[in-house]
Parts: C-alpha cells; structure tokens; sequence
C-alpha cells in the first residue's frame, strides 16, 4: 500500500481523531487544518501526516483534497473506533485492495465537497452494518461520476411512483440509482418510466437525508401499500 492510503487508513482509525478535530468546528474546513498542524498534543500528529503528504504536490487539486479529505474525517469522528478500524483496513472481496484506497481514491475524484460529507454518511452506514460491501462500493462510484444536484433529485422521486424519462433520470439510473421500463404499447409513442431503485433508496437514508433517516421506508416494487425493508444490507 502506498504511503498516501497508509497515512489515510491510519488517521481513519486514529484513536484520537475525535479529539484532533473536534477543537474547532467546520466553519471554513481550513480552520480544522490550522488548529490540528498547531497542536502540540499526540492526536495531531497523524493527520498532520496525512495533511503534508497531500500538500507536497503543491497543486490546486491536492488543496481540494485536502479540505475534502478534512471533512471526511470530521464527518466520521464519532464513530467508534473498532468500527472504523476494522471497516477502512479491510480488504475488498479478499484482494490486496483495501476499503482505504478505494475511499481515498473516491475523495480524490468527486467534484463537489459536499459529496465528501455525503461519502462520510454511507461510511458511517457501512461501519454501522446498515449497508453491506458491494452497496458501498456501488455508491462511491456513482457519487464520483453523477452530477451534484441530480443526487438530490432522488429525494423528489422518493413519493412519486413512476416519472417520465429526462435528462436527469437518464444519468441517475446509468448508475444504478433508478430502475426503468419501456412498456411496448402498439399504435402509441413508446416512453420509458422511471422509479427509485434499492440503491437510490439507500444513498437517499443514509447518505443525503440522515437527519430523517427513520421516515424513508423501502416500497415494494410489486405493491406499492406493502412496506418492507431494504434487503441491499447484509
């Protein structure tokens, strides 16, 4: 493992992570940074680490990450840390590859820093074992490539049953978020319908709405008066 996803796997799991970053709040993510590099207590030095190892390629992106990576570990302090340790370090389908580097790769791609906070929900999701390994997997990669507010579009379509294809919906269910059906109707213009899939559902509880995660209740396809729950977690 490189150094860079060394570093993140260890400040992740860092013991007094909560303590580093709980000194300042998130007003202006840098104020985190200044306050943790000009500690002279233990708990700074990992993310200090971790902080000069993004900062040495002296580029506008590594500040980026930087901030995001910063949020990230602000929005992750209180789990507890077993939890946080045995779920970063772990490797994916047993391969070399860990849930440290795919993560650290995730807050290096996405776009927007509110993305960061909404990784850090579905990571507190998986340390939680709400969601499994692949749910995971599949949710960084579509919060990588898919458009910031299209995200948040998936809260409109949590009370509707069905919407006619739009641009918006077009990008969502390339990326698993949404199901469709194209029903073959003879003699009329055939349209495709869209409606939340599994996926959807669970980036909308755990990650975009967790202050209302309770009232987002999984509908049956087959029937929408039936409630389950969803069977995406283990």
């Amino acid at each position: 493992m490189s150094n860079e996803f060394s570093l993140f796997a260890k400040t992740v799991a860092d013991n007094n992570l909560k303590n580093t970053l709980e000194e300042t709040i998130v007003d202006g993510i840098k104020n985190i940074c200044i306050s943790a590099l000009q500690s002279q207590s233990e708990s700074a030095i990992v993310v200090e680490s971790l902080i000069n190892v993004i900062r040495a390629t002296k580029t506008i992106s590594s500040t980026l990450l930087e901030k995001r990576v910063l949020y990230f570990l602000y929005s992750i302090k209180d789990i507890d840390i077993e939890k946080r340790h045995k779920f970063i370090n772990k490797k994916i389908r047993n391969h070399e590859e860990t849930f440290a580097e795919v993560t650290f790769v995730a807050l290096e791609k996405i776009d927007r820093l509110s993305k960061a906070m909404i990784l850090a929900n579905i990571f507190v999701a998986r340390a939680n074992e709400c969601i499994d390994d692949d749910t995971y997997l599949r949710i960084l990669h579509a919060l990588i490539y898919v458009y910031y507010d299209d995200l948040y579009y998936l809260k409109e379509l949590y009370e509707k049953r069905e919407v006619i294809e739009n641009y918006r919906l077009l990008s969502l269910s390339s990326y698993g978020l949404l199901n469709s059906r194209s029903p073959n109707k003879y003699g009329s213009e055939r349209k495709t319908f869209y409606r939340l899939s599994e996926l959807g559902f669970v980036l909308i509880k755990y990650g975009l709405d967790v202050e209302n995660c309770e009232k987002y209740v999984w509908r049956n396809e087959e029937d929408e008066t039936k409630i389950q729950k969803p069977t995406i977690s283990d």
